[in-house]
């Protein structure tokens, strides 16, 4: 009987020390990281976009945060009958969750509408959204209000873009590629990044026609020799853009 009451005992202590250890075990990671993760759909399934893109941001003194970028999408038959009309100020624009097969999206708000996503503080200073999207590259940026209403326009911490490390100067806006070259809106298979084969990119300077010093940034393909000759493309950004735009 004594010894039935010892291991009584011990696995009553033993018990008892496995449900302390759980009480006190360190909370789980976040599944989804700060920045901009890519998955399946499967949150939407009403949705035809292929993807899901979890947008995640971490600020402590944040109090209100929007996700905004070039996630709105218009109907070709729409557009182009307000074309012919003459009138562009009327053309319907559709944010993701209206997103419908043969949508296209533009770099910018036709006009001005651009679509705006709120983001839910899911715990303390962490902003969470999650929208289906076709594949395609989009640029983003966070909107973040701050207690003292203070509004600041930014680019995703967790997810900068690369810069000229000369002058500074990058794409203006944080980046994200989703889907890939099997799974795009028609005419994006060329913007997604390879595995392999892969060129270098180089930011040299010239001396312009008004003398003065201007960044230029040069890409070479694979397996470039200075012994060959090649075709050159000359591309050059708009306003507001810098040597990075293309790249």
């Amino acid at each position: 009987m004594k010894k039935m009451n010892k291991i009584t005992s011990a696995f009553l202590a033993l018990t008892l020390t496995a449900s302390a250890t759980a009480v006190h075990a360190e909370p789980e990671e976040p599944s989804v990281q700060p920045g901009a993760t890519v998955a399946e759909n499967t949150d939407f399934p009403e949705s035809p976009a292929a993807y899901q893109v979890t947008f995640v941001y971490e600020d402590a003194e944040a109090e209100a945060v929007s996700v905004s970028g070039n996630m709105q999408f218009y109907k070709f038959d729409e557009a182009e009958s307000f074309d012919a009309a003459g009138d562009n100020s009327a053309i319907p624009s559709y944010n993701a969750f209206a997103y419908e097969d043969g949508m296209f999206n533009t770099g910018y708000g036709i006009n001005g509408d651009t679509a705006v996503y709120e983001m839910t503080e899911t715990e303390d200073g962490r902003f969470e959204v999650t929208i289906p999207l076709p594949g395609t590259l989009y640029y983003y940026d966070y909107k973040v209000t701050y207690a003292d209403g203070t509004v600041k326009t930014i680019k995703d911490p967790a997810n900068m873009p690369e810069a000229n490390a000369a002058t500074g100067h990058d794409a203006g806006h944080s980046l994200v590629y989703v889907g890939d070259e099997n799974n795009t809106i028609k005419g994006q298979e060329y913007i997604y990044p390879r595995e392999d084969h892969k060129g270098t990119v180089s930011f040299v300077s010239y001396t312009a026609a008004d003398g003065t010093e201007q960044p230029l940034g040069v890409y070479l393909p694979y397996g470039y020799s200075e012994s060959a000759v090649y075709n050159t493309l000359y591309v050059s950004h708009g306003g507001g853009g810098n040597e990075n735009e293309w790249m």
